[in-house]
């Protein structure tokens, strides 16, 4: 036991589990659904792949160690060579003022992203847990 919360699992008392966080960020961009007027679909979570209506679109998900702050994930853009569909679109409407930092004792932190007070997306900041040996 650390610090008062059972993080540790036993299994047997042969292995031991512990309990880590790590963050995860998850993009959701839509402009074509927004600019359509339609509700946005997430062809990944509905199974629709390939799907070409404007409200389909596809959810990315990224772990991070620590929270991930703006800068690496503009860093992780830039190392991801398809990200660079991007360039022009989200990354140019992400900014430092909105993005904030996540409260602490937060679990979620939603990012909304917008043009010309249209909400094309939002981005996701979610502490999650993983059990390590």
């Amino acid at each position: 036991m650390k610090g008062g919360l059972h993080n540790d699992l036993s299994l047997n008392g042969m292995e031991q589990l512990r309990q880590e966080n790590i963050w995860s960020l998850e993009v959701n961009f839509y402009p074509s659904a927004a600019k359509a007027g339609v509700h946005p679909v997430d062809n990944f979570v509905a199974g629709l792949a390939n799907r070409d209506d404007p409200q389909y679109y596809r959810s990315h998900k990224f772990l991070f160690a620590n929270t991930p702050t703006l800068e690496d994930f503009l860093l992780l853009c830039k190392r991801l060579a398809w990200t660079s569909v991007w360039d022009e679109s989200l990354l140019k409407l992400v900014n430092k003022k909105m993005w904030g930092e996540l409260p602490i004792g937060r679990k979620v932190y939603t990012i909304y992203v917008m043009e010309d007070d249209l909400k094309v997306g939002h981005i996701e900041i979610r502490r999650e847990w993983i059990y390590v040996n």
